[in-house]
């Protein structure tokens, strides 16, 4: 099931973002707070929800979370991983790892992307971290572009003008 992410879900949301940035497959990995506070990595939640945030949570049968998308929109003054222009939301996306590879999120990309063309979103780019090559396969998968990389991250954009990302509901 989906769900609006709140400010009530920020310990979860920070939790999938140290996971989207720092990928088992990247070797070793910062301490959880190490990693989170990082100025880089920090601005994809502070100050969560702030005007422009949009997020999602898929959840268990029982309620529990399993996973999360979410976009913001950023500066040149304070990027992201995978920020175009200040016009253009990037988003964040993790799973809890019992559900990786099983379609989770493919579901979550599909209703976030629904979700910022709705809000009147053109684009969205996202930065994927080079050593995640599934995570790299699902968003080529779903129509995002390489634009640019560095040892950082690969910057994708996908234009959500060019066709539906598919149907998915939020409750």
């Amino acid at each position: 099931m989906l769900r609006f992410a709140t400010q009530e879900d920020l310990p979860f949301l920070k939790w999938m973002l140290y996971e989207a940035r720092f990928p088992e497959s990247a070797g070793k990995r910062p301490p959880f707070e190490k990693g989170i506070s990082d100025p880089k990595v920090a601005v994809y939640l502070d100050g969560w929800v702030r005007k422009g945030d949009a997020g999602l949570i898929v959840t268990s049968p029982a309620g529990g979370p399993q996973g999360a998308t979410w976009y913001r929109l950023f500066t040149p003054e304070a990027p992201g991983y995978g920020f175009v222009d200040a016009q253009i939301p990037e988003l964040a996306i993790a799973l809890v790892y019992e559900v990786r590879g099983k379609g989770v999120g493919t579901q979550l990309m599909h209703a976030l992307m629904t979700l910022a063309r709705k809000q009147g979103y053109e684009q969205i780019s996202l930065g994927c971290h080079p050593a995640n090559p599934g995570a790299l396969r699902l968003y080529e998968r779903l129509g995002f572009k390489e634009v640019g990389r560095d040892e950082e991250a690969i910057k994708m954009v996908a234009d959500l003008r060019a066709r539906s990302p598919g149907p998915e509901s939020v409750s």
